[in-house]
């Protein structure tokens, strides 16, 4: 985490094009704010969720059925594996957002 830390305060510095003696000046307060952030805990990291629903409006990682709805159902498997009855997706499975509303 240190290391990603430092790499993703190194890329900032380096897209905002500081100059290198810039870099050499400010090095100990990099370092300092490397440690720090590597150090917070991750928010939301091991805490239940306590909320009744999820609303995915459809992405990349996702098939929401939009296609379906737009140019008929979907064929087979369409989700049969899975869930063992259509459930008018293109894929075969369960999908990000299904495992994300299962934990």
């Amino acid at each position: 985490i240190l290391f990603q830390s430092l790499h993703s305060l190194l890329s900032l510095s380096l897209s905002l094009s500081l100059s290198l003696s810039i870099m050499e000046c400010h090095w100990p307060l990099i370092l300092f704010l490397a440690v720090n952030l590597a150090s917070v805990n991750h928010i939301g990291e091991a805490k239940e969720c306590k909320f009744p629903a999820i609303f995915n409006f459809g992405d990349s990682n996702s098939d929401t059925g939009g296609l379906s709805a737009a140019f008929g159902q979907a064929g087979p498997p369409h989700g049969e594996t899975f869930f063992h009855a259509p459930a008018g997706r293109y894929c075969d499975g369960r999908l990000v957002i299904d495992f994300i509303a299962q934990s």
